[in-house]
């Protein structure tokens, strides 16, 4: 038995009855299958749900899931469109990016710090996807320096101001840059840039 605290960042249909949920921990990135019916009594098993896992070894080579204790991480972000879209770009990216080459208790860092922000509705919505993007760049390993890009822009994505905003134009020129990188250095490609136009 194992009990970690997590975010759900996938969750895949496997066979006729079951799940396969990946979860991100400060430690490591988790697959552990769940039966519909288990998932049906918890309803709270969804994507970036946060809260306490308790696994267990199955007969296959995932954990298997016995409870999950869910904390509030997400309420507001249901309410807007616009937040929506920023939780379809981190289920895109999340999905598609390479754990073996990342710090994985960095990345629960962001996502986490992200998600938390994400649904304060203060906060841009449009700032925190780039923040998150940015640093996760960095992690892998790529220099997003977007100074030479764009020169008239006031956003500094290192040490980050919450109540600053970001017009779209700008959102969507940097959002725009940073796709290209994660595309040129590591051949992934990001459908999110045309929901977000």
């Amino acid at each position: 038995m194992e009990t970690i605290n997590g975010i759900i960042i996938s969750i895949n249909e496997y066979k006729d009855k079951e799940f396969i949920v990946s979860i991100l921990s400060n430690e490591a990135l988790y697959s552990a299958s769940i039966t519909r019916n288990k998932r049906r009594e918890n309803t709270s098993l969804n994507i970036f749900s946060f809260g306490e896992f308790v696994l267990y070894k199955g007969p296959t080579k995932y954990f298997k899931i016995k409870n999950f204790y869910p904390r509030k991480i997400l309420v507001n972000v249901y309410d807007s469109f616009d937040r929506l879209l920023v939780l379809d770009f981190l289920t895109e990216i999340l999905n598609k990016i390479n754990y073996e080459t990342i710090n994985i208790s960095k990345l629960f860092s962001l996502l986490k710090f992200t998600l938390t922000n994400l649904d304060n509705l203060s906060v841009d919505s449009n700032l925190i996807t780039l923040y998150f993007f940015y640093n996760l760049l960095i992690e892998l390993g790529l220099d997003p320096t977007y100074t030479k890009l764009y020169n008239n822009i006031d956003v500094d994505l290192l040490n980050l101001d919450l109540t600053k905003r970001i017009d779209k134009k700008t959102f969507l020129i940097l959002f725009r840059f940073f796709s290209k990188i994660l595309h040129d250095y590591l051949g992934v490609y990001l459908n999110s840039y045309y929901n977000f136009k």
